[in-house]
């Protein structure tokens, strides 16, 4: 069956995702584009279809919810696997229920995102969001996820960096204009990914220990595939920073590699996520 139309407190939701359901599964459908406040009283309406076993006839479904908006009721917040989420309706607030929350500096997060509020880099070493340290980074399975946009083709502009003492590099996604992406500070080189042609991309990075592969993914398409310190394990408990690339923990920032746009939903994953996953992320 499918879920066909949300309406919460009398709001149409403008885009469904994951509205396909599946028997005997819980299905988590998102309703992207509209913003609940803290305990606000909601009420949510319900329109779908399914086709009865053993028979042709499509019978449709009606339903009512009543309830209150809770904090960190996210399209995150119930998988155990996600390290931590930003959708940036509320700064920096890790709304995976982790609280791994970060600290916005003199950046502008309350711009308009890919969903709601999203956070806008001006380019220079003084516009970033920190964390640290990051509880729980993933060490041998990792899956990293984010929409950004920009129009700047001269920084190598960097989305995400984490450091760690003794090695800057650790695991960073660097240069917007054909992204590299670094682990323990081996580089895979450039990979033929962009995402600075000024309209909002989904890119999400995976990477697995177990025989090194590492993939990018654009607009949830995979394209590019390598292979990246097989066998390591990433050192925990270092700084996780948004729109810089650190040359010490937490800080070391070079203005040439600073990111100038805007950045919206970042998730990390302990996991490598399926391709179907991305696509549903790709797609809010």
């Amino acid at each position: 069956g499918s879920i066909n139309s949300i309406t919460i407190n009398g709001q149409a939701c403008p885009k469904i995702v994951n509205g396909q359901l599946t028997p005997l599964k819980v299905t988590t459908v998102v309703c992207p584009g509209l913003t609940l406040e803290e305990n606000e009283k909601v009420s949510v309406a319900i329109g779908g279809q399914y086709i009865k076993r053993g028979g042709g006839l499509t019978h449709n479904i009606d339903g009512t919810l009543s309830g209150q908006a809770a904090k960190d009721h996210h399209l995150y917040g119930t998988d155990e696997r996600v390290i931590v989420a930003y959708d940036f309706e509320n700064e920096a607030e890790d709304v995976s229920g982790n609280n791994n929350d970060g600290t916005v500096t003199g950046t502008n997060c309350n711009a308009q995102g890919k969903v709601g509020k999203g956070c806008q880099l001006d380019g220079t070493v003084n516009q970033y969001i920190i964390l640290n340290p990051i509880k729980n980074f993933p060490s041998t399975d990792i899956t990293i996820a984010f929409f950004m946009k920009s129009s700047d083709t001269t920084k190598t502009g960097t989305p995400i960096s984490y450091a760690v003492s003794g090695q800057d590099n650790e695991f960073l996604i660097f240069d917007y204009k054909d992204f590299s992406i670094y682990i323990n500070g081996d580089a895979s080189g450039g990979t033929g990914v962009s995402g600075n042609d000024g309209i909002w991309h989904h890119i999400t990075v995976t990477w697995q220990s177990s025989d090194g592969e590492v993939k990018v993914f654009k607009d949830g398409i995979q394209t590019y595939t390598g292979t990246l310190k097989q066998g390591y394990n990433i050192i925990n408990d270092g700084a996780l920073v948004v729109g810089q690339e650190q040359d010490s923990v937490g800080g070391g920032f070079n203005p040439s590699q600073a990111f100038l746009g805007t950045i919206d939903e970042i998730v990390i994953y302990n996991e490598v996520i399926t391709l179907d996953e991305i696509q549903t992320l790709s797609s809010l």
